[in-house]
C-alpha cells in the first residue's frame, strides 16, 4: 500500500484526487494496478492548536505549510510584496525541490524545465491580488525576483524550510485560525469583516489591515447557527446586562463552514475547562491548603491543555486520563 501524503488544492474533486493517486502509482511502480489490495484514501484538514505545536510530526508541519499558503494566496493572511515572495519560495522549494535541478520532486509531477517551474510557482503559491493587473514587464521582474529568492536556498532541505516558513508564518497571532468573509447585518448595515474561528474564540478582524475588532471567547458564546440566510451568533454582555445577537451575511455553504468550524473548535476548548475544572473540584473537596489548591490549579490546567490539545480528536481518551489524575490528587489531600 501506497503511504505518500498528496497535498490537493482545495477546489479539487474526490476524481481529482483518485486521479492523482493512480498517476504516483505509476511513476513509482510498473505501471499495473494491483486488484487484490483495498485501497484506503483519508482526508485530513487540520484543526491548529498552539499548545501542540512542540509536538507536532514532520508530516502535520509539511501540511500546515499547503494549509496557510491557501490563505496566503487567497489573501487571508496579513502579507506585503517581499513576504509574499519570500514565502512563495520557500514553497517552490518544499514543492518543486531545488531550482533548477534536472527533475521536479514536486506534485505536480513535471519535468525540469526551469522557467516552467518558476511560472508554476507563481501560480500556486503567489497572492493572486499582487498578481492582478501586471504588465508583461512587472511579471516578467516578478518571475526573475522569484528566481533568485529560490536559487538562495540551494542546500536547504525540505525540513529546513518548512522549519522557516512556520517559524515565519506563526508570528501572526491568528495564525491557524479558520477565516470567512462576511458582512456585519444590523442597523446600518456594518461593513465586510473577517470572523476568524480560532481554538479560543471567534474573533472580528477589519477586511483590508486584518487587525482584530472584537473577540467573543467561546465562554461566552450562548448559541449560534444558521439563522435564514445569515449565520447568527449570539454573546453573553460583559457585565451581565443579557445577551447580545449578532448577524453575518454568508452564502449557505459558508454558513455550514462555519458552524462546523465553531462547533468543533468550541466543543473541544468547553470540555477541557469542564474536566479541567472536575479535577479541581475533587482536589479542593478534601481541604487543600490555598497554596496547594493553587499548585493543583496549574497542573491541571497544563495537563488538560497539553494532553488534550496534542490529541484534539482524543477527548474521551483525554477525560479518562484526567479523571484518573483527579483520583490520584484525592489522594494527596
Amino acid at each position: 500500500m501506497m503511504s505518500d501524503v498528496i497535498c490537493m488544492c482545495t477546489g479539487l474533486q474526490l476524481c481529482d484526487v483518485i486521479s492523482k493517486w493512480e498517476t504516483a502509482l505509476r511513476e513509482k511502480g510498473s505501471g499495473k494496478f494491483e486488484n487484490t489490495r483495498v485501497i484506503q484514501l483519508t482526508y485530513k484538514n487540520r484543526l491548529y492548536w498552539r499548545h501542540s505545536a512542540k509536538m507536532e510530526t514532520d508530516r502535520e508541519r509539511l501540511l500546515l505549510c499547503y494549509q496557510v499558503n491557501q490563505q496566503v494566496i487567497n489573501s487571508r493572511f496579513p502579507l506585503n510584496r517581499e513576504l509574499a515572495l519570500e514565502l512563495s519560495a520557500l514553497m517552490a522549494q518544499i514543492d518543486f525541490g531545488e531550482y533548477n535541478s534536472d527533475k521536479g520532486r514536486g506534485s505536480g509531477g513535471v519535468g525540469g524545465n526551469p522557467h516552467h517551474h518558476v511560472l508554476q510557482a507563481l501560480d500556486k503559491f503567489y497572492p493572486y491580488r499582487y498578481k492582478d493587473g501586471l504588465s508583461p514587464d512587472e511579471l516578467r521582474e516578478l518571475q526573475e525576483k522569484l528566481t533568485d529568492k529560490w536559487a538562495s536556498l540551494k542546500g536547504r532541505s525540505l525540513l529546513d524550510c518548512v522549519r522557516i516558513y512556520l517559524t515565519c508564518t506563526r508570528k501572526w497571532p491568528f495564525f491557524g485560525a479558520t477565516l470567512f468573509q462576511a458582512r456585519v447585518r444590523g442597523p446600518g448595515e456594518g461593513g465586510m469583516v473577517w470572523l476568524a474561528v480560532f481554538e479560543d474564540s471567534v474573533t472580528l478582524l477589519e477586511l483590508d489591515t486584518m487587525q482584530p475588532v472584537a473577540k467573543y471567547p467561546y465562554t461566552s458564546v450562548v448559541t449560534f447557527g444558521g439563522c435564514q440566510d445569515d449565520f447568527m451568533l449570539v454573546v453573553s454582555a460583559e457585565e451581565g446586562g443579557g445577551s447580545q445577537k449578532l448577524l453575518f451575511s454568508l452564502s449557505k455553504p459558508k454558513v455550514c463552514m462555519i458552524q462546523c468550524q465553531v462547533d468543533s473548535r468550541e466543543l473541544c476548548w468547553l470540555r477541557i475547562k469542564s474536566v479541567v475544572g472536575l479535577v479541581i473540584g475533587r482536589s479542593t473537596s478534601f481541604g487543600v491548603s490555598c497554596l496547594r489548591t493553587w499548585a493543583l490549579d496549574k497542573l491541571a490546567d497544563a495537563v488538560g491543555l497539553l494532553v488534550a490539545l496534542f490529541c484534539p480528536h482524543g477527548l474521551l481518551r483525554m477525560e479518562l486520563w484526567l479523571l484518573l489524575l483527579a483520583a490520584v490528587l484525592c489522594r494527596l489531600r
